[in-house]
């Protein structure tokens, strides 16, 4: 057998495997428990649109016009409690008939080009545990990590020394340990600094501190507030979210997610995204800032992983060979419920894609440098 037939073999394999598997799941759509079937359903549509293929799922689903600009991509930093994850799984289900057949229209195989350098705008985001997200709008595709650590600890996620800012983030835990063991955390308070402009936020799920020339303005989430400087501009609005714009510089929106109060584990939790990132220096650095102006790597090698949904593959990347899990995270930029991206997730506390280790972004406090 010749390399081409050999290359024919494989894609119909791998598209045969991933066409099974939807199939698999649209059959217990049909039966179950009704979170049983909304699950099975939000994954067969998660999987249907990541490998193209046409499903009574994907036909009423409406994609981005290619032509969007997309040089406002942001950044991202967030958390979705369980309750708020059945909500949006369920939202996803598009009808309660479903066709036996499907079409393949391509195999995902045929996709696993070598990947080139970002563009300017890419997105970064983390969202609980805390996960780390580096959307790629001009591959339509994401990278994704987590970082797992004892709450109370402070993050370094961005620190530029030319443009004097730097963002850092502090998780807290469940109110008390879940009984299968796992505490989750969350981001719940924020520090930025402008040194350049002597600006300094804390932002945390109670309230809101500006402090610039000796001066301290508070605010409450439930202000609805807007305040402009010389340098900059904050707007509260009523869907708990904060928008910091800094002159001549990137601009942070800040999301409140509100948690049942009488919950017995989880809390509120706090949102970062990061827009025009394309204006911070080429030192830019933390645990997102070091992607901000590209990041060259190569998927190959896709294969079944334990998962049957969730695919494994070999990522070239900074030198180094480690492998990867095709997953998805959730991005809260235009609703509450959260939208599934589609990612590759770098195990181990994201080793191999960040520079060094995690705990080399740990600091000792919200406005302390590493």
């Amino acid at each position: 057998m010749n390399s081409e037939t050999e290359s024919s073999g494989l894609l119909w394999n791998t598209g045969w495997w991933f066409y099974l598997t939807i199939q698999q799941l649209l059959e217990k759509s049909k039966r179950g428990e009704p979170d049983e079937k909304a699950n099975a359903t939000a994954k067969a549509l998660d999987m249907s649109l990541q490998y193209n293929f046409v499903t009574p799922l994907t036909s009423m689903v409406v994609t981005k016009p290619e032509t969007e600009d997309a040089t406002a991509s942001p950044l991202i930093a967030d958390k979705l409690t369980e309750e708020q994850r059945q909500q949006a799984e369920k939202a996803q289900i598009m009808g309660t008939s479903y066709l036996s057949q499907m079409t393949p229209i391509r195999s995902y195989m045929s996709q696993m080009t070598p990947m080139s350098s970002l563009g300017s705008s890419p997105t970064y985001f983390v969202d609980g545990d805390p996960h780390f997200m580096i959307e790629l709008p001009n591959r339509n595709d994401a990278l994704c990590f987590n970082i797992n650590d004892t709450p109370g600890t402070i993050f370094n996620l961005v620190r530029d020394s030319i443009s004097g800012i730097l963002v850092n983030g502090q998780i807290i835990g469940d109110k008390k340990i879940p009984p299968d063991g796992k505490i989750n955390t969350y981001f719940w308070k924020f520090g930025i600094i402008h040194q350049i402009f002597g600006v300094k936020l804390e932002i945390t799920t109670q309230e809101i501190l500006v402090l610039q020339d000796g001066k301290q303005v508070k605010l409450l989430w439930t202000d609805m507030a807007s305040l402009k400087g010389d340098n900059v501009d904050l707007l509260v609005t009523k869907d708990g979210k904060l928008t910091v714009t800094l002159k001549d510089s990137v601009k942070f929106v800040i999301l409140l997610h509100k948690g049942w109060k009488k919950h017995p584990y989880h809390r509120d939790y706090l949102g970062i995204y990061t827009v025009d990132t394309h204006l911070m220096s080429p030192s830019v650095h933390g645990l997102l800032g070091q992607f901000y102006h590209g990041i060259d790597f190569e998927v190959t090698n896709l294969h079944p992983g334990e998962d049957p949904e969730k695919p494994d593959a070999t990522m070239f990347v900074k030198g180094q060979e480690i492998n990867v899990t095709r997953g998805w995270q959730r991005d809260f930029r235009r609703n509450w419920k959260g939208e599934n991206v589609s990612c590759w997730f770098v195990h181990n506390n994201g080793l191999g894609l960040i520079d060094g280790v995690e705990a080399d972004y740990i600091v000792s406090d919200l406005f302390t440098a590493v």
